[in-house]
């Protein structure tokens, strides 16, 4: 199979002529959308950015035509548009359609979490950064309750580890040294529940609370 074996452009090519075969019955509108949305994914691997979006772009307009305006498979290519625009550092662009993406999901959907996420991350980039804090805080407010809950999901956990990561660094941004200290403490609590003490992702987390005790002077504390 092209893809299990990594053969990338074998499987562009697979799918290309799956869409004229498509496009000549000018009746599988939604499996159009589909196959330009499997190569937008493809590209996006690959690391071609510009044709990743076009695609993302194609996969959008072509489920616009054929499914529900609330149907979920739009929003799903509209935060892939925004990622291959966030990728080309076209932030504006990526913040447009992780909002338009963030219409299709309810309030306290998981999913809907993520794309705040996107849109903190973008407005950070953009230097935002009250928007960005916002972003974050909302998804937050959205994970929160799965950490508390009775079921410990992993994958919540650690969406909510990045969330509070990312206000972190909005917080180092803002010279708020304490607090940054205080949300990076917590994320890296939430990741070793998941991951070991060495792991990659909880070392960064410890490398992030640094800054907090040696702008005080704990120079110390700063280095353990």
């Amino acid at each position: 199979v092209p893809l299990q074996s990594r053969r990338f452009e074998s499987a562009i090519s697979v799918f290309q002529k799956l869409l004229r075969g498509l496009e000549s019955a000018d009746k599988f509108e939604h499996l159009i959308g589909s196959t330009h949305h499997n190569i937008g994914m493809i590209q996006l691997c690959q690391g071609h950015y510009m044709d990743a979006l076009s695609s993302f772009q194609k996969a959008v307009h072509a489920r616009k035509q054929c499914l529900p305006s609330n149907h979920p498979d739009i929003a799903i290519s509209l935060q892939r548009e925004g990622v291959a625009h966030f990728a080309l550092s076209a932030m504006n662009e990526a913040v447009e359609c992780f909002e338009g993406a963030l219409e299709f999901f309810p309030d306290e959907d998981a999913t809907r979490a993520k794309v705040l996420n996107n849109i903190g991350v973008a407005q950070y980039q953009l230097e935002a950064h009250a928007k960005s804090l916002k972003s974050f805080t909302s998804a937050l407010e959205i994970q929160r309750p799965w950490l508390e809950g009775p079921v410990w999901r992993e994958c919540m956990v650690f969406d909510a580890s990045i969330t509070l990561a990312n206000m972190g660094k909005v917080n180092v941004r803002k010279g708020d040294y304490d607090l940054a200290y205080f949300v990076f403490e917590e994320a890296c609590l939430l990741q070793t529940s998941s991951f070991r003490k060495d792991h990659d992702i909880v070392l960064i987390s410890l490398d992030n609370m640094a800054p907090g005790p040696a702008k005080k002077g704990k120079q110390t504390e700063a280095m353990r």
